[in-house]
Order: structure tokens, then sequence, then C-alpha cells
């Protein structure tokens, strides 16, 4: 088993039984990128081990807007109150899918926060709503 992972902006976590990726970001209100950010060691997150520890980075202070991520090829677009993946990718004309494969840092689609950029692939021109 590795060495406990260093983790000064945060904590560390025991994988137990039943931990992915996903549940562990979803557990601490992080994202999956932050996770795999604080623990390069890692090279395999689909194979995470009972017992192995790694770092938990302290979550974005409550209101706080995330990062926008980069966006090659599409454009970043605010969200606005009441949008969700499906209603952005209807404007916009892309799967949601799509959306989440161009926003690694939505760790669930239910968590959008209102004025958060998010990066919109191509897709048909906008649709007037």
């Amino acid at each position: 088993m590795p060495v406990a992972p260093q983790c000064p902006q945060g904590r560390v976590h025991t994988v137990a039984r039943g931990d992915t990726l996903f549940r562990l970001a979803r557990r601490y209100r992080i994202t999956e990128q932050a996770l795999r950010a604080a623990n390069p060691q890692i090279t395999n997150f689909n194979r995470l081990a009972i017992g192995q520890q790694i770092c938990i980075p302290q979550p974005a202070p409550a209101g706080q807007v995330p990062a926008a991520p980069p966006c090659k090829g599409g454009r970043l677009v605010p969200v606005s109150r009441g949008d969700t993946l499906t209603s952005i990718g209807r404007r916009y004309g892309v799967t949601v899918k799509q959306l989440i494969e161009a926003n690694p840092q939505i760790s669930s689609p239910n968590d959008l926060v209102v004025g958060q950029n998010i990066c919109v692939p191509r897709g048909r021109p906008a649709q007037r709503m």
C-alpha cells in the first residue's frame, strides 16, 4: 500500500468498500477534477483499493462560483437561474453527455451554480428562448 499522500490544504481519507471517485467527490462536495489534481500519485482512479489513503482537498467556500474550464473549440456560457444541463444542451444543440465531457469540474449535473461559466462545445446555432 502506498504511503499516505501529503495533504496540507485538506484531509486524508481512507478508501472504504464502495468508494469511487464520483461518490467521494459528491460526499465531500468537490469536483472529480479537484480529487485527481490533489492525488497525482494515483494512476488509475477506476481501481481505488480498500485501505488506500487519498487527499481530499478543501471545497470552495459556499457561494463561490467555480472556475471556468478551458474551452477549446467551444464557448463559455454563464449559467442562469433555472438552467439545467438538459436545457443548456437543447439551447446550443449539444447533448448532456457532451456538456459533461467538456466540463470535468462539474461533479454532479444537479450542482450548477448561477453565474458559473460552463464550456459548451460546438453544436448548432443557439435557439432563441
